[in-house]
């Protein structure tokens, strides 16, 4: 809970998980002052930011006490109202405790109604206790997040979008995976306002602009620095798997306060990103119909317990061709296929694919081999299926032999505004120099208003669309299209009529991009 004073009265913005915490926090936050309650702020929609609102109004406000949230609180509450009894036991093991035993012990209800008098968007200014409050929508840990700026005060009130730990862009306890790339460009707009003082909904406020501003950086660039790399690696083609690895927080990022991983993850947000742009299907094909876990414990089982004399590769294989010889047996005598059976062998040479046996020119071909069979038999068992059947029927043909589609690269054939939006995203983080600093504007003189700057820092490039001059060491005239020949690697640097320090530092920007 945080309480501001006005002139005229007082506003409080969020209000904990429930009317008794709220009673107690109010009362020791305003034991010095007299004045009444004219507004409840609620940053989001999460129970232990709006829980008590309803209990404070009645208490301590009257009928003119306001409650403001975004327009969108109702929705998102309503989402999780959907699936609450999920959502309830996976809360209680992310915090390790029940977290509605005290009010279902008591039949009284657990949750209050927060009832929202004012809803408002982005950029509402109102008057409230003699002061100017400006509400900013702000995308991060919720998509209803709400930013409070105090111009009279230089305070900027951030809601759970700033804590001292790394974000939950992927939490645990269940709901959508939260928008990274929406979360840090809220965070270059909080910077925007300069703010004097930073204050959190959980923990301790920062102040100073140098401090606050500091503090924004880093944290933005350590989860635009996950979002890129994950979002690089996924156009590079990589297996989430294989992302989850690489994926890592450079050492000066990594051991940043603001960054250390008390309460998020960078592996389960690398997945969360992964997610939110992907959905569950990685393009594996033993992922379409994945066998049941009972029924995968049981198979194992088999697998582990059957005499063998040859090597793990081998067994795997041969087991894989015995359960297509059942299914196909199965198919002669009763003309149905033995879809588990089809489902186990497909799964067994996924896994002896990543073994090192399977690199070998003979042992490939008894894998390729038999995992034909087994495709040929699920394109049959899919055929009422489209998409499954593409996907089984693409695999089999195209296996081994590289992409099956035409990759477009998007600064060569994406419309301009895409093209500049995804060049982040190439960054080649492998080779980071971590405390370099680069700030490039590019422009384009016979098109008005095509000013791209693009910061390179802390391990990510920020592409800023309003960019002022002043604040960048390199201003750079490139048309459109000697824009799209350079940063797609068709054409030389040198060939621009740019100055000598400009073309250094073109070029050398141009070797961390992909």
């Amino acid at each position: 809970m945080i309480l501001i004073e006005g002139d005229d009265g007082l506003i409080v913005v969020d209000t904990l998980k429930n009317r008794f915490e709220a009673r107690v926090a109010y009362r020791l936050l305003t034991r010095n002052t007299n004045k009444t309650l004219k507004a409840i702020i609620l940053t989001h929609f999460h129970l232990d930011h709006i829980g008590g609102a309803d209990g404070l109004k009645e208490e301590f406000g009257d009928s003119a006490t306001r409650i403001f949230a975004h327009h969108s609180m109702e929705f998102e509450r309503s989402r999780y109202a959907r699936v609450s009894s999920f959502y309830t036991s996976r809360i209680a093991y992310q915090f390790g405790k029940d977290p509605f035993k005290y009010c279902a012990d008591d039949l009284r209800p657990c949750l209050d109604t927060a009832t929202v008098t004012d809803s408002v968007s982005d950029n509402d200014i109102v008057n409230i206790a003699g002061l100017k409050v400006q509400f900013i929508h702000m995308i991060g840990e919720t998509n209803d997040h709400l930013s409070i700026w105090i111009p009279s005060k230089k305070a900027l009130l951030v809601g759970d979008n700033v804590y001292n730990s790394f974000p939950n862009i992927c939490t645990l306890r269940g709901a959508p995976t939260r928008d990274a790339n929406a979360w840090y460009h809220s965070l270059s707009r909080m910077r925007k306002f300069r703010p004097t003082y930073l204050i959190f909904s959980h923990g301790v406020p920062l102040q100073g602009v140098e401090k606050v501003d500091a503090a924004l950086v880093i944290y933005r660039d350590g989860i635009q620095y996950v979002h890129d790399q994950t979002v690089r690696l996924m156009n590079h083609g990589l297996p989430l798997s294989q992302i989850v690895e690489k994926v890592k927080l450079p050492t000066h990022l990594k051991t940043s306060k603001m960054l250390l991983e008390k309460y998020g993850a960078v592996e389960w947000s690398v997945r969360g990103v992964y997610d939110h742009y992907n959905g569950w299907f990685e393009g594996e094909v033993e992922q379409m119909y994945p066998l049941s876990k009972p029924k995968l414990a049981e198979f194992i089982q088999e697998l582990i317990a059957a005499d063998y004399s040859g090597s793990v590769y081998d067994k795997m294989l041969d087991h894989a061709d015995l359960a297509w010889s059942k299914s196909h047996r199965h198919f002669q005598t009763t003309s149905t296929l033995l879809a588990d059976q089809l489902k186990w062998g497909i799964y067994l040479c996924s896994l002896a694919s990543e073994l090192g046996e399977s690199q070998e020119p003979s042992k490939r071909k008894k894998l390729d081999d038999i995992e034909m069979k087994l495709t040929e038999s699920m394109v049959q068992l899919n055929r009422g299926n489209m998409i499954a059947y593409n996907f089984y029927s693409t695999h089999m043909h195209f296996k081994g032999v590289g992409p099956v589609a035409t990759i477009l690269n998007p600064v060569q054939h994406f419309p301009l505004n895409q093209a500049f939006e995804v060049l982040p995203y190439r960054f080649k983080a492998e080779i980071c120099e971590p405390y370099l600093i680069m700030k490039l504007l590019l422009w384009d003189q016979f098109s008005p208003g095509q000013w791209n700057g693009y910061i390179l820092r802390n391990c990510v490039i920020e592409h800023v669309t309003d960019p002022d001059e002043d604040h960048f060491d390199h201003v750079i005239n490139l048309s459109s299209s000697e824009f799209r020949q350079i940063f797609s690697k068709n054409a030389n640097p040198n060939m621009l009529s740019i100055s000598d320090e400009n073309l250094a530092a073109l070029t050398r920007f141009l070797s961390f991009i992909d």
